[in-house]
């Protein structure tokens, strides 16, 4: 049983008082490059109550680039805490589980280096549909109007490439006046 097990009212606000408001947490924002394999599909076995086909999710952080940022995060994280003269508390993740020829994760969990990492998303729901020049290689042109349907504009973050490291409102919020511009541009036209 723990020392501190036994408090209760001033003597645990005290205690507790004393250990919480002396931590830090630490968190790394890592930027992470476009990957084509990286992608939302239709299962073809899973389907939901409705009988409509599950989403199908493919993610992996498979570039060094992004990897050795990782490498860099925890070698820093150690160098601060050294230069605190601070104890680290952070726990080592568990190792990836693996699944079919070990090239898909089952987890947000990953070995690099010899190190177990975890990366947690921010939240930010981001790509499926790619914005471009070429209806070949995208789902909206620079407008944000579907290739195969005029009248359809799909504005969002969707459109993003990647997961920035910083929030997507702004950039979310220019593209959305951009879209509505272009949709009265065309009322006008018509």
């Amino acid at each position: 049983m723990s020392a501190n097990s036994a408090l209760f009212g001033a003597s645990l606000v005290n205690t507790l008082n004393g250990i919480y408001t002396r931590q830090i947490r630490m968190g790394y924002l890592i930027e992470q490059l476009p990957d084509p394999d990286n992608r939302v599909e239709l299962s073809e076995t899973l389907k939901d109550n409705l009988g409509l086909p599950r989403p199908k999710l493919t993610y992996r952080v498979r570039e060094d680039y992004v990897r050795n940022a990782f490498v860099s995060a925890k070698d820093i994280s150690t160098k601060l805490f050294d230069a605190l003269d601070a104890r680290e508390y952070t726990k080592a993740p568990p190792a990836p589980v693996f699944y079919g020829d070990k090239s898909q994760v089952t987890s947000n969990n990953f070995e690099y280096q010899g190190h177990n990492f975890t990366f947690y998303g921010a939240g930010h729901i981001v790509g499926t549909y790619r914005m471009g020049d070429c209806r070949d290689t995208s789902v909206v042109n620079p407008r944000q109007q579907s290739w195969d349907h005029s009248n359809l504009f799909l504005v969002g973050s969707g459109v993003f490439p990647t997961v920035a490291t910083g929030n997507p409102t702004l950039t979310l919020a220019a593209l959305a006046f951009q879209a509505a511009d272009h949709v009265l541009e065309d009322l006008k036209i018509s």
